[in-house]
Formats: C-alpha cells, structure tokens, sequence
C-alpha cells in the first residue's frame, strides 16, 4: 500500500482556518504513520512465513496482524470476528500450524475456550478473573530458580524446554459485588 500525501501552502483568512488545517494536517499524517506501520508489520509478517515455509496468504497475513497486535490473549470466536469472511475451519487450522511453529502459543486459562497470543512478547503470564474472565499479563517468575528446584526434584528430565504461569483469582471490580 502506498499512500502519497501532498500539501499545498495557501494563505488562511481566520485563525479557524488555520486551526481545522492544523486537524487535517495531523489526521493525515496519522493515517500516512498507522499505513507506514501497517506495511512494516505485514511485510514482517510476510518474512516469518517465508521462513517458516509456509505460504503467504491474506488469511494468514489478517490472523497474524489480529494476534500481533492484540494485548491480551484471544479466543477463536474472537480471532473469527477480527478475521473476516474467514470461516472457523480455516482459522483454526492455521493456529494449530503457528502453533507448531512457535509463531504463537496456545494458552490454557481453565476455561472452555483455548486462547491464542503471539509468541515474540518478552516472557510474561497471566492473571486470570475467576468470575468475569478478565486477563491481564504480568512479568516475572522467577523462571531460573524455579527450573533448578524442578530439575532437582525430577532428576529423570535434562531440561525444560517451555514454561506456562498463570494465576487465578477476583477482580477487584467482582470481589466489590
């Protein structure tokens, strides 16, 4: 996508004029930053499937975008929505291929859903409400002491290869209620 931009200098009359110019100039430039990182991300995209094998198309380029980008992980419902005029089917079976390819993770949060995140985020968990189902990350475990205890105590395994924390609790939004 390309997206040319160009500005004509004419002289204002009134100064609002000159402050919905102002608005306009920023919301183009807005637009010309958000398409800019929008071409950046997927020819990003573009590379990791390249390297991965895999064939480029604007169904895998839209799934991965939505998991990129989100904050928090999703749910195949919800990927479903974001992913449009894609069927279920098709969604589903290009998570389980990024999956395997540790492009994204799959994430047990104890309910009837699997969720989905990109795996490029620096280690972090999960914070799960019990009543609402609300999910926010956090950092730290403290992984290192945490692998040594475990290889101590399991002295039949060599090493740990992957790790899943998440905690469980109330909001303090459903404990008020």
């Amino acid at each position: 996508m390309q997206l040319h931009l160009t500005l004509y200098s004419a002289p204002l009359s009134n100064p609002t004029e000159e402050h919905s110019t102002c608005n306009f100039l920023a919301s183009a430039a807005t637009l010309y930053n958000k398409c800019m990182r929008k071409d950046l991300l997927e020819t990003e995209l573009i590379s990791i499937l390249k390297k991965a094998g895999k064939k480029i198309t604007p169904t895998r380029i839209k799934l991965l975008v939505e998991l990129k980008k989100s904050t928090k992980p999703l749910y195949i419902d919800q990927i479903v929505e974001k992913v449009e005029g894609r069927d279920k089917a098709t969604i589903y079976r290009n998570l389980v291929a990024f999956h395997k390819l540790g492009i994204v993770r799959q994430i047990d949060l104890h309910q009837s859903k699997t969720y989905y995140e990109w795996n490029e985020r620096e280690d972090h968990h999960h914070l799960i409400c019990m009543k609402c189902e609300k999910i926010r990350d956090f950092n730290g475990c403290d992984f290192e002491h945490i692998e040594k205890t475990a290889l101590k105590q399991a002295p039949e395994f060599s090493k740990i290869t992957e790790h899943s924390f998440e905690l469980f609790g109330i909001c303090k939004e459903c404990d008020k209620k």
